[in-house]
């Protein structure tokens, strides 16, 4: 059995096989079609494989969206409840699978903190379960004739076998084996020991001597939250040697706070920590927080999406920012901001031009004025300074203020108003709001 299926078209190959790569560094087994042995039947191995995955990564793409073999895949995972759609670029993926909350992955530099890649770790992380930590024996399934009674008393080694050891009472030899073959099965099993790298121990051996890691991963997001305007999964693991391991993901708004979360997290009992925190800087950070933690996607609900004509989002000086924003999977209203990295809010939509808002479930609407447009739609033309910058997309089934805002605001009144605001309605209703972003670059023209 694999943790993960990656399912894709060979025209994104060297996208998928840097993305495969950062996973089984992590820890993640991974099966995808490279895998298949010549002389194997191809449909029959992608079935098995398909049944056995815990995850299934459907890489979307203008490429894969018209893959037969990547939809079927993709339908397969979707009646297995083990889909986890990411999109490599800004082509629409098929209707059926709209509505289902899709990760954008199209400006991931290959990277495995780069932030895009951080949320699927962590999300991954959720629905798995630590990588290279398998589950309880107790939660593996019913007990088939002939398996070992010793709960988790299963030591696996890639070249030694399997060996069940029990782990209390008293042994008993078989005839005909005398002390030497027993000192002989003792050693083979330190080997195994050796070889497996990890062990599924019954509880009361890990009570006894290991630590407890969900007190550790609570402690350890305790100790987190001073940190400001930073968003930090850990993930605690314990290998054979009772050792506690714990992997950080996420992001943190200053460069010093990587190295603060990092001791932080060094509470006893921990061995080591693995840092795979990203810096986002401040207003980013903050409303990228609003977006996964206050108004994420419900299921079944597709967020705004957010694209331009300029497909890596990239605008140069001079250029004008013109946006075509779908309205998430609901009747209501739609709010577009721009956010600078100076601290400044500027509200695309709903404006002065245009304070009608409300929209239809998907509905597209063009933001911004493109450079023969007469109708009088506000402009935004690129100018110094240039750098990161973000488009903020909110759809809410009601009206989020009483009254208009001014055009530009300060982004932390912003913020904070949009933050209680959103976490009133969603208390009320999960499904009333949705946030979606996407980061844009503005840099100066090429001479």
């Amino acid at each position: 059995m694999h943790d993960l299926f990656l399912s894709y078209s060979r025209r994104d190959l060297p996208k998928i096989e840097i993305l495969a790569s950062v996973l089984e560094r992590i820890g993640w087994t991974i099966w995808w079609d490279r895998r298949i042995i010549v002389g194997e039947a191809f449909d029959k191995v992608i079935e098995r494989a398909l049944e056995e995955a815990r995850i299934v990564i459907v890489a979307w793409s203008e490429h894969s969206v018209d893959s037969d073999w990547v939809r079927a895949e993709a339908s397969f995972a979707v009646e297995q409840n083990k889909l986890v759609p990411i999109a490599l670029d800004h082509a629409p993926w098929p209707v059926r699978f709209r509505t289902t909350h899709t990760l954008d992955l199209s400006d991931w530099d290959g990277k495995h903190d780069h932030i895009a890649c951080a949320r699927l770790i962590a999300d991954l992380q959720e629905r798995l379960g630590p990588p290279g930590n398998p589950k309880p024996a107790g939660e593996r399934g019913a007990r088939g004739d002939g398996a070992s009674p010793f709960v988790g008393a299963r030591v696996i080694g890639a070249s030694a076998g399997a060996m069940a050891i029990p782990m209390g009472g008293r042994a008993t030899a078989s005839p005909g084996l005398g002390t030497g073959a027993w000192v002989g099965i003792g050693a083979a099993a330190v080997v195994a020991l050796l070889v497996a790298g990890h062990v599924a121990y019954p509880r009361p051996l890990l009570a006894a001597f290991g630590a407890n890691t969900a007190s550790v991963q609570t402690e350890i997001a305790k100790k987190l939250v001073p940190l400001r305007c930073a968003t930090i999964t850990p993930t605690v693991t314990q290998d054979w040697m009772f050792r506690v391991k714990v992997q950080l993901a996420g992001y943190v708004s200053v460069d010093d706070d990587v190295a603060a979360a990092t001791d932080l997290a060094k509470v006893p009992k921990v061995s080591s920590v693995a840092n795979a925190l990203t810096v986002l800087p401040w207003p980013f950070c903050d409303a990228v927080n609003i977006a996964d933690t206050v108004a994420p996607p419900p299921p079944g609900m597709t967020p705004p999406q957010i694209q331009s004509d300029n497909a890596d989002m990239v605008f140069k000086d001079g250029d004008r920012l013109v946006l075509k924003v779908a309205s998430a999977s609901i009747d209501g209203y739609l709010y577009v901001d721009y956010v600078d990295d100076g601290g400044n809010v500027a509200h695309m939509l709903p404006n002065k031009h245009d304070e009608n808002n409300g929209l239809r479930a998907g509905q597209e609407v063009t933001v911004g004025a493109a450079k023969n447009d007469k109708s009088g739609e506000p402009a935004y033309e690129v100018s110094a300074p240039f750098g990161k910058r973000m488009i903020l997309a909110t759809t809410s089934r009601a009206p989020l203020f009483d009254k208009p805002r001014d055009q530009v605001e300060n982004a932390a009144t912003y913020l904070g108003a949009l933050r209680q605001t959103l976490a009133k309605v969603r208390n009320d209703d999960p499904a009333s709001a949705v946030v979606t972003y996407r980061f844009i670059t503005t840099e100066a023209a090429k001479e």
